[in-house]
């Protein structure tokens, strides 16, 4: 087993990583970025997500978690594997989106190099970003300051789970009320479930692609064939939103909690 993570370390690690993507990356953007590309929302996201990325992985390396974010294809492929269902969502709805795009507005309302810059961002901000901070952070440091146990694993999961659906509060901003509440109570699920798939084949950066292309697939329709981004409820089909949003909770947590049941010593830490 290895060397477990001392509260103090922990804390403080996952602080810094919050504190530094909610405030301290929007200061050093408004600092040295132009008012030009700062009224781009998409290349002022992909710079922010960019600069976030690079700072979460030097302190998962600095807190001594670098075997965490290791790379195989074998693990990696797992991945996917593990994640069978929602790499499946992902796929699907992503194949529609293009047919539904075509069908209803003959291509792309955004140019090419706003669609390369939006899927970059996107990348960097919901795939890295969302990932390293909630998961390769938050959830393997307490993994870690838990002691490693299959019981600690679990805890930390849904733990780390809280904070991810808690950063999509950050959609009030476009009114959505409800949508923005059921999008924060799914998300939690959603996080229970990634956790799950990270810890079954441990290589984040299949976590990273999965995410990736999951959030691509439910917003390529509206930001770059649309030209406007749907809301959540227009999403869920502007009715009973909360109770199609527990719905998504319970049966996201439920497939990841399945996932991390049994005898997987390996993967979850000792049989406690």
């Amino acid at each position: 087993m290895e060397k477990k993570m001392n509260w103090g370390k922990c804390i403080i690690g996952i602080l810094i990583s919050f504190i530094f993507y909610l405030f301290v990356s929007d200061i050093i953007l408004s600092l040295l970025l132009p008012a030009t590309i700062m009224g781009n929302i998409y290349l002022a996201y992909g710079i922010k997500s960019f600069i976030c990325a690079i700072f979460f992985i030097i302190v998962v390396i600095a807190f001594g978690q670098k075997d965490r974010i290791g790379f195989t294809f074998k693990s990696f492929g797992k991945g996917f594997i593990v994640g069978a269902t929602m790499t499946a969502v992902s796929v699907v709805a992503f194949v529609v989106s293009l047919i539904w795009g075509f069908r209803d507005y003959g291509g792309p309302r955004l140019d090419t190099a706003s669609i390369i810059i939006y899927v970059v961002a996107l990348f960097f901000g919901a795939g890295i970003c969302e990932e390293f901070l909630t998961r390769a952070i938050t959830m393997n440091f307490l993994r870690s300051a838990l002691g490693n146990t299959k019981k600690g694993t679990v805890l930390a999961i849904i733990l780390s789970s809280l904070p991810f659906g808690l950063l999509h509060f950050i959609n009030l901003s476009n009114g959505d009320v409800i949508g923005t509440l059921g999008q924060v109570l799914y998300a939690i699920g959603f996080g229970v479930l990634l956790g799950a798939m990270y810890v079954r084949s441990k290589n984040i950066w299949a976590n990273v692609v999965i995410h990736f292309i999951f959030d691509l697939s439910l917003l390529m329709y509206g930001v770059i064939f649309r030209g406007q981004a749907f809301t959540i409820a227009e999403l869920l089909g502007n009715s009973h939103v909360l109770l199609k949003s527990f719905g998504l909770f319970a049966l996201t947590t439920a497939i990841g909690l399945y996932l991390l049941k049994g005898n997987y010593n390996e993967e979850l830490g000792e049989k406690n």
